[in-house]
């Protein structure tokens, strides 16, 4: 009997070693997790402050941008050009995905009283003289569209900046056309100018009904470098012309990336300024 209780407690000899390491393996894992969580921790704060870098680069490059717009420093079509960096952070900014232009404006249906405004704004570079617009009614509509011209270049007036709305241009079209319709943009107060001082406009196109089930669908405008009495004037269609100044400033940190979408009025007739509107995915709103 004495012998069978030494032989057992010689075979519990390296119990005690293999707890021991079972029980360190498993503070080890533990070790391990903790470290894991931490450093995941650690990784995403670090990403969070690189977006708030990224994202504040962006807005200070929208900003920029519109400062040198502001000040005539650049152009609508210099835009896509622009980039930069902040000195203090050492974030970058590009605004290469913006848009300027684009050649053909679509709204699927406008109801009575419902109107939309297109800016023809740097016709040096778009080179516009002429409106084409084109539309459908469903049955039993009686709507009818008011197409008005307002200058957005001002004319000097006894020392005073006037924005005239022109009057010969505000014009009416029924439901009864054949085809599409074209309206001749004016120069300027006098059309004996060179092309550089012919002012852009503001275009407004209103749905004018007696009721609710007055409407008009699939409205088309496009923009051609011809007047529309021209012989080859449906061969003119340019492709740059309607003003929809989108800017894209994508800010850039630490392997973080952050856009701001801003949609730009080329200029507002009373103040004159420029005004943006952003967009984020918080709902963020500023304007000017």
């Amino acid at each position: 009997m004495i012998k069978k209780i030494k032989q057992f407690k010689k075979n519990q000899d390296g119990v005690v070693l293999i707890i021991t390491m079972v029980m360190m393996a498993v503070l080890l894992a533990t070790a391990i997790s903790f470290a894991v969580f931490i450093i995941s921790d650690i990784r995403q704060a670090r990403s969070v402050d690189n977006a708030v870098v990224a994202y504040y680069a962006a807005d200070a490059g929208l900003e920029r941008s519109l400062y040198l717009l502001r000040k005539k420093e650049v152009g609508i079509d210099d835009l896509k050009n622009l980039s930069g960096s902040t000195f203090s952070a050492g974030s970058t900014w590009t605004l290469a995905s913006s848009t300027s232009y684009e050649p053909t404006f679509f709204r699927q249906r406008l109801q009575n009283g419902q109107s939309v405004k297109l800016f023809f704004s740097d016709r040096e570079t778009s080179k516009a003289k002429s409106l084409q617009l084109s539309w459908s009614t469903p049955n039993l509509s009686n709507a009818r569209l008011q197409v008005s011209f307002t200058q957005l270049t001002p004319s000097e007036n006894n020392g005073v900046y006037v924005y005239y709305n022109d009057i010969n241009n505000i014009l009416l079209s029924d439901t009864s056309h054949d085809g599409p319709i074209c309206y001749n943009f004016k120069n300027s107060d006098s059309q004996n100018v060179p092309w550089q001082k012919k002012v852009d406009y503001l275009v407004e196109i209103k749905v004018i009904g007696s009721g609710n089930g007055d409407e008009v669908d699939n409205l088309i405008v496009k923009a051609y470098n011809k007047d529309c009495h021209a012989s080859d004037y449906e061969a003119s269609y340019n492709y740059s012309a309607i003003s929809n100044l989108t800017l894209r400033s994508v800010g850039s940190y630490g392997g973080s990336s952050q856009a701001i979408v801003a949609q730009v009025m080329p200029r507002d007739p009373l103040a004159g300024l420029l005004g943006f509107v952003l967009f984020s995915e918080n709902e963020i709103f500023k304007g000017y």
